[in-house]
């Protein structure tokens, strides 16, 4: 089946939605194969193909900097976290609102005072946040241990940075909840800037957690 709908920008700001698509990724009873896709057609339109009754993850990808979802609806339903439940009849329109103008978290990972590469992650701070990979944010800080999110959704997260870590490990319920004392908390609004200084994940925490 096919499903339509509309991405726009709040207060009627204006974006380059061209630039922008939507994924669906394979979810509940789903099996896994191509993950159908859509670019934002110029006046925010978007028709994805090729979809099957069950439960999708979606995502936005290519959104401009400082961008954030404010609201997504799948018919009656909400859909913030990501998550659209298809059902076998004629599916709702997928109704996404953006804005600008989101949250920056930044900071430094150090190690004994020093700077330190590493993995860092921005998760929801309640586990129910945490059903979609939509809901996450990762991203590497370099030699120099810096890093930084932008485009932000208000709310509140945990902050972790890790040395060496396997690539969406976090997405499982069970890797973060040994670690849930390590991370550092951060809160944010619409527009504001936080910075936090990150220590290293412990590594002997993370050997039960594999």
């Amino acid at each position: 089946m096919e499903i339509n709908g509309r991405v726009e920008l709040e207060n009627g700001a204006s974006v380059n939605f061209q630039k922008i698509s939507v994924r669906l990724a394979p979810s509940e009873g789903l099996t896994l194969g191509p993950q159908p896709t859509s670019r934002i057609g110029v006046d925010g339109s978007l028709q994805i193909s090729g979809v099957t009754s069950g439960v999708w993850d979606f995502s936005l990808d290519g959104l401009p900097e400082g961008t954030w979802i404010k609201s997504a609806t799948f018919g009656d339903i909400d859909a913030l976290d990501g998550e659209l439940l298809v059902p076998d009849g004629p599916p709702g329109l997928l109704h996404v609102v953006l804005a600008g103008n989101g949250a920056q978290v930044s900071g430094l990972v150090t190690e004994e005072g020093q700077p330190r590469r590493a993995v860092v992650v921005l998760a929801p701070a309640s586990t129910d946040g945490r059903r979609t990979a939509q809901m996450f944010r990762a991203t590497s800080a370099q030699d120099q241990g810096m890093f930084v999110f932008k485009g932000v959704r208000p709310g509140s997260y945990k902050l972790f940075a890790f040395d060496e870590i396997e690539p969406l490990a976090w997405l499982d319920p069970d890797f973060l909840k040994p670690l849930e004392s390590t991370g550092e908390p951060v809160t944010v609004a619409e527009g504001e800037r936080v910075s936090r200084q990150l220590v290293l994940v412990p590594a002997e925490l993370l050997v039960p957690a594999r």
